[in-house]
Formats: C-alpha cells, structure tokens, sequence
C-alpha cells in the first residue's frame, strides 16, 4: 500500500449547489477514512484548499477514491506519492502508572 496526498484547489465562490453537497463530502470523506483509504484530510481557514492523505496500491486506485467524492467536479488537485506521514494519532499512548 502506497500514501499519496492531494492538495485539492477549491473553487472561490460556493454555489448553491456546491453548498448543498458538503455534507455528503463530509459523510464520504469519514466513510473513506472508516475503510482506512483516506487517512486524513485538512481544510485551511480560507476554505480555499484542502489536503487529503489516501493509501491505495497506486496512483489510479488513488483517483478512483478521489472521484468518489460527492464535490469532485467543483475542484481541481494535483496528486503526488508521499515518502512519509507521521501524526500523532500513530503514537502509542502514554502509560499511566495511576
């Protein structure tokens, strides 16, 4: 399994239409992550760009996930392969000895 991340460039003005479907994307979004082929996604503070970290076998697997999401035709992204993604979710929590 290979990570790739997109860097999704959303559009400047949200239509009705668009606006409409953001909870779908939300719902989609979290169902991909349930599954383990999304692991994580970020949405900067001017919702103009957003991040989304996939695992797939390759870069058409990792497209195909892509298109599965309810937005995918009000966006454009580039998508590279990443060499390495760390968060803190993948830390062993702390042993309290309590």
């Amino acid at each position: 399994m290979s990570l790739y991340i997109a860097q999704v460039e959303l559009p400047s003005y949200f239509s009705q239409e668009f606006t409409s479907l953001i909870p779908d994307q939300h719902t989609k979004l979290n169902e991909l992550m349930r599954q383990q082929k999304i692991l994580s996604y970020t949405l900067n503070s001017a919702r103009t760009k957003m991040w989304i970290v996939i695992a797939e076998k390759n870069i058409e697997q990792a497209r195909l996930i892509l298109s599965q999401l309810p937005l995918d035709k009000f966006y454009t992204y580039q998508l590279e392969m990443v060499m390495l993604h760390e968060t803190s979710m993948n830390q062993l929590p702390m042993v309290s000895l309590n």
